[in-house]
């Protein structure tokens, strides 16, 4: 099955966070009786470039038009969407997690990943509307990353690749247990100034040298870089690489430049 990128509708990350919604509005311009276009005569229309909002100080969300007049709400569905989205997410990430094929595939210790939820038109071939959604695994003893989707059958369908091909970005809780496990082994050897810093940690890979000398773009195993600073764009001070495919810390110390 193949899927055309162009613009995915829904992208679901479980458990998903529902942001801000914004607020239109419309102009309506009233003519009067003498000047009848309400677009560049009537003298009671102000247009959006001639609006004053309240101050972000103000406490007042979203902000409100100040000085507009003949100015009405429109209806906002993105609330809506958003709860639809989510609801949608929830049970397709049942449905794969149910799934016995998937299940002996990913093993006792994986990774879950995002999951896109797909309008059919957006697959090749297709015409009726339907939802179709996909998602990544990474199975850690077997070192295998996983892409799980619903065909047109609705029935779940995979695809397997070694990590050495292909590996999904770092999720939250890789990056959570990488800081937890590189801080432990940094402590271990004496750096207790790393308990004062803020951890970070993303997806590891190969030098241009092991890359030339392998043909592979992807460690074979899990490995997040980590490290320690003060943020803020900063220079950080520690780094460590975390296997998490053995739960190892290796490289540990301080960075060069200190």
């Amino acid at each position: 099955m193949t899927y055309q990128r162009r613009s995915i509708f829904k992208r679901i990350v479980l458990p998903a966070c529902l942001g801000s919604v914004l607020i239109l509005s419309s102009c309506q311009a009233v003519p009067t009786a003498t000047d009848p276009d309400p677009v560049t005569k009537n003298p009671d229309h102000k247009h959006i470039l001639g609006v004053e909002f309240t101050s972000p100080d103000s406490g007042i969300w979203p902000p409100q038009a100040l000085n507009a007049s003949n100015v009405t709400g429109v209806r906002n569905y993105a609330n809506g969407i958003q709860q639809q989205t989510l609801a949608a997410g929830v049970a397709v990430a049942g449905r794969f997690e149910r799934s016995d094929a998937l299940s002996t595939i990913r093993g006792n210790r994986y990774a879950s990943f995002e999951i896109d939820i797909v309008n059919e038109k957006e697959v090749v071939g297709k015409e009726v509307e339907d939802v179709f959604a996909r998602t990544t695994y990474f199975n850690y003893d077997s070192n295998l990353t996983i892409d799980a989707w619903i065909d047109g059958n609705d029935s779940i369908q995979y695809s397997v690749k070694p990590a050495s091909q292909t590996q999904p970005p770092e999720n939250r809780e890789e990056e959570a247990k990488a800081i937890e496990l590189a801080k432990a082994d940094l402590l271990s050897l004496g750096y207790s100034d790393v308990t004062s810093l803020t951890g970070t940690a993303m997806l590891a890979f190969p030098t241009a040298t092991e890359v030339a000398s392998t043909g592979h773009n992807f460690y074979a195993e899990r490995i997040l870089y980590a490290t320690f600073g003060q943020g803020n764009g900063e220079v950080p001070v520690y780094k460590a690489l975390v296997n998490l495919s053995q739960n190892t810390v290796s490289g540990s110390g301080k960075i060069a430049s200190y």
